[in-house]
């Protein structure tokens, strides 16, 4: 991982996670999910700096290279993706407590997004049950790296993906935020296309053969569309 990234984690994230606890505080009493982004922000906000207290979280330069065979240069996807995250979770519980309301607040828009959420919590666990140490934030290639094929890559290619989009999508919609949904048409849904085709130059260079196999018996992140 760039150094850069490496210090948005180590600094930016906690500070980050601590401000998404207290939105998740303020809208407790008025929105159920409240209680997600505090406990979200809370396990961002001490997650991190645990890794960083245990040295998970490092620069490339402190990995050895023997085992890499490419990567994305400056991490430019992830820096892209950020937007279309940061602005659903912190804009919409803004947006629902102090802007004038634009789409309707009621019990059923916070249980849609709460299910949405559930619906994250399965695929993404599932996902990192599945992908186990390959799983990162930056793209890369190693030489004793899996092609997975089982769990949910049997059905789409990028579940972690998929599953960022379903969880933006569902706290916008439980707060009823315009700006939220609209940042992830317009920011998240873009840099993950854009993502997904460096990630997959990447594994088609690494897998060859096997990976264009795969790919025709698999969508990229919807079944069945695309």
């Amino acid at each position: 991982m760039h150094k850069s990234s490496v210090i948005f984690l180590k600094v930016f994230v906690p500070v980050l996670g601590a401000i998404l606890a207290l939105l998740g505080w303020q809208t407790l009493a008025l929105n159920w999910m409240g209680y997600f982004l505090l406990f979200f922000g809370s396990v961002y906000f001490f997650g991190i700096l645990i890794y960083v207290s245990i040295g998970k979280i490092s620069s490339r330069e402190s990995i050895s290279s023997e085992n890499l065979i490419n990567e994305e240069k400056r991490d430019l996807s992830f820096w892209l993706i950020l937007p279309g995250m940061i602005i659903p979770f912190f804009l919409s519980p803004i947006e629902f407590l102090y802007f004038p309301q634009r789409l309707p607040q009621n019990k059923i828009m916070q249980l849609a997004g709460i299910i949405m959420v559930f619906f994250f919590v399965v695929l993404f666990t599932w996902t990192r049950i599945v992908n186990r140490k390959d799983y990162s934030g930056h793209l890369q290639v190693t030489k004793d790296q899996q092609l997975i094929q089982s769990g949910p890559y049997k059905y789409i290619r990028h579940p972690a993906y998929a599953s960022y989009i379903i969880l933006t999508l569902g706290v916008s919609a439980a707060y009823s935020s315009a700006i939220g949904l609209g940042a992830v048409i317009i920011f998240l849904i873009p840099s993950i296309i854009y993502r997904i085709k460096i990630e997959e130059d990447l594994l088609i260079k690494r897998f060859g053969q096997q990976y264009l196999d795969y790919s025709r018996r698999t969508a990229h992140l919807i079944p069945g569309i695309w």
